[in-house]
């Protein structure tokens, strides 16, 4: 370790007060014992050493505080900076997200919500800070019950909840969400709910549409399992009998044609039947997967 340069003065300072001091106490002791001496040299020479000391030690402190010092800035401000960067970086990611984003307290009262939740209601974010459903938004009792019955009980049961709700807008237009709320806690205690609500109004249109096509596929596959192929079997069963009799070789060209005819009609239909019974087996198992 390097000495510093004050303490290196003072100790050089210190040799020479020591040398001249030794030096004095030589010259005085020649003196003789009958005349009174005061030795005030000597006393201050001490003084100023201790002093000389002292400052030294108080610069050379205040030299190693200051790098310290620069230490503990550069660190606060790395720390800073990455605070800023990740707050900023949640802000943007908060804020970009198309799904509705909100949090209440205890009281149930909006604290935060990102700008989808503020387009969506047509609002500004004072409008709806620090107030409840009621007092922002102003929805009807039966609305302000279920929301109101949802928050409760994901405080009281500490646990994310996942449901379908339909939400009013300012227009009064009623839009389909998929909403997920969980409590949030902090230090092992639930200090309000955060909620995120995405629309699903197309999803589920699209689903109704598939469930609908769905089942019109079955009730087709339902007839032609039944009515449609009794129907050919009994065309199946005139034409062969048809056939035995005695006819003319038109007449028999003609049967012969009907009943090939049928008959590969009821293999298409049998075809179309097998492959719908596959496709049912294939959802049921994708849906046992997915659960």
């Amino acid at each position: 370790m390097t000495t510093p340069l004050a303490v290196y003065s003072i100790y050089t300072a210190v040799s020479g007060c020591v040398t001249y001091i030794n030096s004095t106490a030589d010259t005085h002791a020649e003196i003789p014992s009958s005349i009174p001496y005061v030795n005030i040299p000597y006393i201050f020479i001490v003084f100023l050493i201790v002093l000389l000391f002292l400052s030294a030690l108080l610069v050379y402190f205040l030299i190693r505080s200051q790098n310290e010092y620069k230490k503990m800035k550069q660190q606060i401000d790395e720390q800073e900076y990455e605070l800023t960067l990740k707050a900023a970086t949640l802000s943007t990611l908060y804020d970009s997200i198309p799904d509705l984003i909100f949090i209440k307290d205890m009281n149930f009262r909006y604290t935060e919500c990102n700008k989808s939740f503020l387009r969506f209601f047509s609002q500004l974010s004072g409008d709806i800070i620090g107030k409840d459903d009621l007092q922002g938004f102003g929805f009807p009792d039966d609305k302000l019950n279920e929301i109101r019955n949802r928050d409760q009980m994901v405080i009281s049961t500490a646990r994310a909840s996942k449901f379908e709700e339909y939400i009013p807008n300012l227009n009064g237009e009623n839009v389909l969400f998929e909403t997920v709320k969980a409590p949030l806690i902090v230090n092992g205690s639930i200090i309000g709910v955060i909620g995120v609500a995405h629309e699903i109004t197309k999803y589920k249109k699209l689903e109704d549409e598939a469930l609908t096509a769905l089942c019109e596929k079955s009730i087709f596959i339902t007839c032609l399992n039944s009515e449609v192929k009794v129907a050919l079997n009994k065309i199946i069963q005139s034409a062969e009998l048809a056939v035995r009799f005695d006819n003319t070789p038109e007449t028999k060209e003609y049967l012969g044609e009907m009943l090939q005819s049928s008959q590969w009609l009821l293999s298409l239909i049998n075809t179309i039947i097998d492959i719908s019974k596959i496709e049912t087996y294939k959802r049921v198992d994708d849906s046992n997967v997915s659960r």
